[in-house]
């Protein structure tokens, strides 16, 4: 019996009393799962440069009304595997051209392992209640690492957006409106979320 089977067991059974070790173990299982479904594959699935081409740009070109195919993005995902997964385009000897960006980036919605925000303000007011320096410090410490997480996700985003600009390039498609052609990434020269 595994430990969401006891929890399971504990409910119907109105003895329902968590012990940490049975909390812990269930908070692992959970955040393998969850882990398992948002996290991107190391080898991505592939799809042919002519199927992509024919079957796929020019939806994500806008080309083509998705209104058009209603299943297209269940079969984009289908390929992918997962929303969150990127596609490599491979040529007829099944070399690796490019990727395509994931339909779905998680990096900015992932859940924090040390906590729940709320979990973190309640730590600040009980370090704060003692030491007012204390909490500031350790606020500052979170707010910087939730900056970088943040940051990270920005810049990753950008990163697809450029990676969008050269596959639209490559095979002479228009922008869409909501994509721009970037040079640069433009936090690399300075914090846009300083806090200080």
């Amino acid at each position: 019996m595994n430990s969401t089977e006891n929890i399971e067991t504990s409910v119907t059974d109105n003895t329902f009393k968590p012990d940490k070790h049975e909390v812990e173990k269930l908070s692992l299982e959970i955040q393998e799962l969850y882990n398992g479904l948002v996290s991107a594959n190391d080898k991505p699935n592939v799809i042919s440069e002519e199927d992509f081409v024919s079957g796929f740009l020019p939806y994500f070109a806008g080309e083509t009304s998705i209104k058009d195919n209603k299943d297209f993005i269940s079969v984009w995902i289908g390929i992918a595997g997962a929303p969150s997964n990127e596609v490599a385009v491979v040529d007829k000897n099944y070399n690796e051209l490019y990727r395509i960006p994931p339909l779905m980036n998680t990096s900015g919605i992932e859940p924090r392992t040390d906590g729940a925000y709320a979990s973190l303000m309640e730590e600040y007011q009980n370090r704060g209640a003692q030491i007012p320096a204390l909490g500031d410090s350790f606020l500052k410490e979170e707010v910087s690492h939730i900056s970088t997480e943040i940051e990270a996700s920005l810049k990753r985003n950008i990163e697809d957006e450029k990676r969008w600009v050269d596959i639209f390039k490559r095979y002479g498609k228009k922008l869409p409106q909501n994509i721009k052609d970037n040079t640069e990434i433009i936090l690399e020269d300075e914090d846009i979320l300083d806090y200080d």
